[in-house]
């Protein structure tokens, strides 16, 4: 496992059959104790178990919480915590298939939805350094078929979600249902079948800020067509091979037979309800190539904030645009290239968050105190804003992380 310091490995993967406070051979016990969490599977399993792995203590508030949510049902999961390229706190607990009481692993993948974002804006932003696309292009360049109406939109707008296009994803959803077996195809039926009425735009581009699905699956279409290749590929080439995201993917419409996700091994299931009363969910991810459709594990986005820190995605100049190009949205939030850039004392970080029928998840990484959260859970109702943001506000608070932010470590 990536990110995991070696001796903790077995510590994850017995997890709760011998990793119990310091029993066990990573902590130099003898392992001779065994103890069941029951129901809960690998419930309340967390790296501070295991004496090879000094936590945040700043975190035991996280902890506590994540202990009763997972007792009282309201999460299903994994939190994670990194700080200067390792694991200082990793959670996992419940189910990735309630109904046959599977014990969800730690090394699970989940549907990412909207958190799916960053990424595809980073693969956007490969092809502007790499020359194949540009900021300031108006969306015709790349994609000639879009109304006269949208002629004036440029990537930078899509991406930024200042664009005023109408948000259509219902009407993509309509396109799969009525027989297109590939993003390009219903993207294509649809841009040939709007009404004028869905032509209009809901405002001026370039004026004012509104959340926009339907503008990054425009830009999906546009990284296709400048880099010469399905989306899906486009986005596996320049961010998850290069960023060593290896079990991430995404999700594609079954070639044949009916209107249902192609197979995707390691995939938790996601449930809806209350905790008194689960039951599966049904989504349709593949609808959303660049809005949502991404299935990743924790390890995954830890990869992914490596190598953007590393600079192994994009160059540190363009990074900074992240910043220093955001958009205001609201007191105390800005909206940069597929990220919310949001602040904690002297500290900024950005994050996304994601959620539909059956998963919620989010990622937030503050550069320069070298810190990363992953939230990912398979109930379409846990509070994973309320810890991301607990966790972030911890980490950001401790003495020597404010130092490091005010000096732009």
């Amino acid at each position: 496992m990536r990110g995991v310091p070696n001796r903790s490995l077995w510590c994850i993967m017995k997890m709760a059959d011998e990793c119990v406070q310091g029993n066990g051979p990573a902590a130099g016990g003898s392992g001779g104790r065994r103890e069941s969490f029951g129901l809960l599977g690998p419930a309340m399993f967390l790296l501070t178990g295991c004496a090879t792995v000094v936590p945040a203590p700043e975190l035991d508030g996280l902890r506590q919480r994540l202990v009763a949510d997972c007792v009282a049902g309201l999460f299903s999961g994994v939190v994670a915590v990194k700080k200067d390229e390792r694991i200082v706190f990793l959670h996992s607990c419940g189910h990735s298939d309630v109904e046959r009481r599977a014990p969800i692993r730690p090394d699970a993948r989940y549907k990412l939805f909207s958190t799916s974002k960053p990424l595809t804006a980073t693969a956007v932003l490969k092809l502007v350094e790499l020359g194949r696309m540009e900021l300031e292009a108006p969306l015709r360049a790349y994609v000639p078929d879009v109304p006269a109406e949208w002629g004036s939109i440029t990537i930078r707008q899509l991406l930024q979600h200042r664009s005023g296009v109408p948000e259509l994803t219902e009407k993509l959803l309509d396109t799969y249902r009525q027989g297109s077996r590939s993003h390009e195809q219903a993207m294509a039926h649809l841009l040939g079948s709007l009404s004028e009425e869905e032509k209009k735009l809901s405002g001026a581009p370039g004026q004012g800020w509104r959340y926009s699905n339907f503008s990054y699956e425009l830009l999906a279409l546009a990284a296709a067509r400048a880099g010469r290749a399905p989306f899906d590929r486009v986005l596996h080439k320049l961010v998850f091979a290069p960023a060593g995201m290896r079990t991430a993917n995404v999700e594609l419409i079954e070639a044949k037979g009916e209107m249902e996700a192609a197979p995707s091994p390691g995939l938790v299931r996601g449930f809806a309800g209350t905790p008194a009363d689960l039951r599966p969910a049904l989504s349709y991810s593949f609808v959303q190539q660049g809005a949502g459709a991404v299935h990743a594990s924790y390890e995954d986005l830890m990869a992914f904030d490596k190598a953007l820190s590393r600079g192994r995605l994009l160059s540190p100049a363009m990074q900074a645009r992240m910043e220093t190009e955001a958009v205001s949205v609201n007191d105390g939030v800005r909206y940069g290239y597929g990220w919310m850039i949001r602040s904690v004392g002297p500290c900024t970080y950005w994050q996304h968050s994601g959620g539909n029928n059956g998963y919620t998840s989010e990622f937030a990484r503050a550069p320069d105190a070298r810190v990363a959260i992953v939230v990912l859970s398979n109930l379409e109702f846990a509070k994973v804003g309320e810890i991301r943001s607990m966790a972030m506000k911890a980490m950001l608070e401790s003495p020597e992380n404010s130092r490091r932010c005010v000096e732009g470590a």
